[in-house]
């Protein structure tokens, strides 16, 4: 299954307003009953004003703002490339794993790696509960440490 994705994302404060733009290609390939890789999702995010707003990652659009007050040049975008693989351990229940690169502001220097491992839980036919840990900068374990839960609606 292969898929088109635009997204806009707006950062809205009263000295800063940002607006970005996202797109990919998602995909995912079904191996058997239980198997999947997935990715492709926000392969691209382009500043569109003031400042390329993630919203995934509210540290990122914080530093940017810090940037911003000191008068430096913000970041106009990035690439990120996500691959993933799922295990359907029970009808309603997923178990995933996630590896990536990104290249902020579209340079190859000090390209951050990422890696995650998750479950995912669909509690009704519309809504999936899910959490996941892992690392956004591999090569910065310390300092990169995420733990999130997550609630997904399907429209």
């Amino acid at each position: 299954m292969l898929a088109a994705e635009l997204s806009f994302a707006f950062f809205a404060d009263p000295d800063q307003f940002g607006m970005a733009l996202g797109i990919g290609v998602p995909f995912k390939i079904e191996i058997g009953d239980q198997w999947a890789f997935f990715g492709g999702r926000n392969l691209i995010r382009v500043k569109l004003s003031g400042l390329a707003v993630d919203p995934a990652d509210p540290v990122y659009n914080l530093g940017q703002l810090a940037l911003i007050a000191r008068g430096a040049g913000v970041d106009d975008g990035s690439l990120n490339f996500n691959l993933g693989i799922a295990f359907q351990a029970q009808t309603n229940v997923a178990v995933f794993g996630t590896f990536g690169v990104g290249f902020p502001d579209f340079s190859t220097h000090e390209q951050p790696y990422s890696s995650f491992v998750g479950v995912s839980y669909t509690a009704a036919h519309r809504w999936d509960l899910g959490a996941r840990i892992g690392f956004d900068e591999l090569d910065h374990l310390s300092d990169s440490f995420v733990a999130a839960v997550f609630v997904a609606v399907r429209i």
